[in-house]
């Protein structure tokens, strides 16, 4: 059950911060359309690594590192994103899996997101 609330901690997170940078930045794509920057299917992917190497151990950690690299990849490839773009997205992922995982490790560091339909909030615990 932690496997999972952590997963989908992590997504949920790495998600909501880039849809954020995606609106403030609003870099054109390579292919010509909005919100290149960054790439959310890089951070979605790599969002998964800290938590899948944590609950599962290193070998599942670095299958799921390497299914991350290869979905960055492919939008590269796919004319969708630039490289800085994956970079920066599999940065935001990488820092967002490894905040659940320490935040489960540290139960005051971040409680939880809370999200409307007007607004998102990150509550801290002190």
């Amino acid at each position: 059950t932690r496997f999972g609330v952590d997963l989908g901690r992590s997504f949920i997170y790495s998600a909501v911060a880039t849809s954020v940078i995606k609106v403030a930045v609003n870099r054109t794509r390579p292919s010509g359309g909005p919100y290149s920057f960054p790439s959310g299917h890089a951070t979605s992917a790599f969002s998964t690594v800290p938590v899948v190497w944590h609950h599962a151990g290193w070998v599942a950690g670095l299958g799921a590192g390497t299914l991350a690299c290869m979905t960055a990849l492919g939008r590269i490839e796919d004319n969708r994103h630039y490289p800085s773009d994956v970079i920066f997205g599999a940065a935001v992922g990488l820092v967002f899996g490894r905040a659940v995982i320490s935040q489960r490790q540290q139960p005051d560091w971040l409680e939880h997101l809370v999200v409307s339909d007007r607004s998102v909030a990150v509550v801290w615990g002190f």
